[in-house]
């Protein structure tokens, strides 16, 4: 079998339009896996933060006077 040579107009924008609404669709999926990462890491940063104040709160080394 041989593939076709020409392209008709509608038949090139009906291929690129389902292009771009595949891309979008992936666009959409990356979004939400990157939303998800952005709030484990401020979950994460949020911990790690407050045991560093906690700690520093508790062990806060005494200022020597001159």
């Amino acid at each position: 079998m041989t593939a076709p040579v020409l392209e008709l107009e509608w038949e090139t924008i009906t291929r690129l339009e389902k292009e771009v609404a595949e891309m979008g669709a992936a666009l959409a999926e990356k979004d939400s896996v990157l939303a998800q990462k952005n709030a484990e890491i401020e979950k994460w940063r949020s911990l790690a933060l407050g045991k560093a104040q906690t700690s520093h709160s508790s062990k806060r080394p005494k200022r020597w006077r001159r």
